[in-house]
């Protein structure tokens, strides 16, 4: 039986995981000014980057298609798609609508679709879930069951310095970004089913980064079966930081640094920090 996992290009692969021959990806797409941008790795982030700083418009994102779930998933009997959190994007939907598709060519095909309720390394331990599961050769509805539960556990925290695009794209109101610039309040956010909340308004980037490793323990209180993930956006010194004051403070089976893809890239901007576990 030829099984596979499809996850939007928001999630992070390491080069574990990139070994896997069952792992795929599908691609996002990022207008910038007159500039249109494939969301895949081979997205110049530093260019991104660079374009997004020198633009006034906001940076718009549109989600996979349908037809590129499908076309990734198309032959194989055993499918579990990732998507990122469905009340941040249609990914989802394009996801479900695939699953539609592919069931209707192959009614014998077992086809889920896991909304994240998360993003960028959120996603990967969703993918590192079905993976273990998968190993252990469990079944397909015991993959389903097992994940789904993983997600509902699963927490996200993030620590961004750059709030433009926030501010440019509604997320965050004009007024509310430029009095957190003002003050240097570094939000610590979490996401809470699938949607961002403010945990804690620190002052100064230092305050926001000890907050955020403090906040892995008002969300949890056992380390010891968990992978924290660190995903960065070109900052590496700052997530060998957050590394290190995690290891000194919990006992996580281990943690590993992910460099964010160009879609993390144009919500967290440079330096964005993201953490799941």
């Amino acid at each position: 039986m030829k099984k596979l996992i499809v996850s939007d290009y928001c999630a992070e692969i390491n080069e574990k995981m990139e070994k896997q021959q069952n792992i795929k990806r599908v691609p996002f797409f990022i207008d910038i000014e007159d500039k249109s941008i494939i969301a895949d790795d081979r997205a110049n982030i530093d260019e991104l980057i660079e374009l997004m700083n020198n633009s006034k418009e906001v940076v718009k994102t549109a989600a996979p298609t349908p037809e590129y779930f499908y076309e990734a998933a198309k032959g194989y009997d055993e499918v579990y798609f990732v998507t990122i959190s469905s009340k941040l994007s249609a990914t989802y939907n394009s996801a479900t609508i695939a699953k539609t598709m592919l069931e209707d060519e192959n009614p014998n095909a077992k086809i889920h679709v896991f909304d994240s309720k998360s993003a960028a390394c959120g996603e990967t331990q969703v993918i590192n879930a079905i993976q273990e599961q998968l190993n252990l050769s469990k079944t397909f509805e015991q993959v389903v069951d097992n994940v789904t539960t993983k997600i509902e556990k699963l927490n996200t925290i993030f620590v961004l310095e750059n709030l433009d695009n926030l501010i440019k794209n509604g997320r965050m109101s004009k007024v509310a970004g430029m009095i957190a610039s003002a003050l240097k309040i570094y939000p610590v956010c979490v996401g809470v089913d699938g949607v961002i909340e403010v945990k804690h308004k620190p002052r100064g980037i230092k305050s926001a980064l000890t907050k955020m490793v403090s906040t892995i323990g008002e969300l949890t209180d056992t380390y010891s079966d968990k992978i924290l993930y660190i995903t960065h956006i070109r900052n590496e010194e700052r997530a060998k930081k957050i590394k290190e004051m995690s290891e000194e403070v919990y006992d996580f089976k281990s943690i590993e640094i992910l460099e964010g893809t160009a879609l993390s890239t144009t919500y967290a901007n440079k330096n964005g920090i993201i953490l799941a576990f």
